[in-house]
């Protein structure tokens, strides 16, 4: 007749077991998603857009303002332009965040954010339009400040002045 422990070995030796397969079979998935949004980051690494958009994957809020938020964006993060996820919580003014490269976030969190990828792309497509427009609007001033400095550097030249013997301190021998 097995004992309590002899059940207590088999039952964990049974779920272990599972465990194996299962986890084996989630990080085999896991794996095929990380390479798919490794191509969709490095599409966006090779537009070279440089504007950040963000949008939300999840949001919450309670009665005492508390608030919650997951967010998927395209960034600069640790000095790299890429695919970011980002978990911000607490209540205004009193702000906990935390964020991770894509691929480096949490497993949930990088699940959710799939179905958000669409929207991101829309999101950096307006806030790239937008930037053309604002660089635009700023291109006649700075081309005016360009045209002025290149015609004064044309009509002056460096002109070569001897250097005053106050300047020169004098060597001791």
């Amino acid at each position: 007749m097995p004992t309590e422990e002899d059940t207590l070995v088999q039952r964990v030796e049974l779920a272990f077991q599972e465990l194996c397969g299962a986890a084996a079979d989630l990080n085999a998935i896991s794996d095929e998603l990380g390479k798919c949004t490794n191509v969709i980051d490095e599409g966006l690494k090779k537009l070279n857009v440089g504007v950040t958009a963000w949008v939300d994957i999840s949001r919450t809020r309670d009665e005492n303002d508390y608030f919650a938020v997951e967010d998927l964006g395209y960034t600069k993060w640790g000095g790299k332009w890429g695919l970011v996820l980002r978990s911000r919580e607490g209540f205004p003014g009193d702000i906990e965040e935390q964020g991770w490269v894509f691929n480096e976030a949490p497993r949930a969190l990088r699940i959710a954010a799939i179905d958000r990828i669409p929207d991101l792309l829309v999101a950096l497509s307006a806030e790239a339009t937008k930037m053309s427009a604002t660089v635009l609007g700023q291109l006649a001033t700075a081309q005016q400040v360009a045209k002025a400095i290149t015609k004064t550097t044309a009509e002056v030249a460096p002109k070569k002045r001897p250097i005053a013997k106050s300047v020169i301190p004098e060597v001791k021998k």
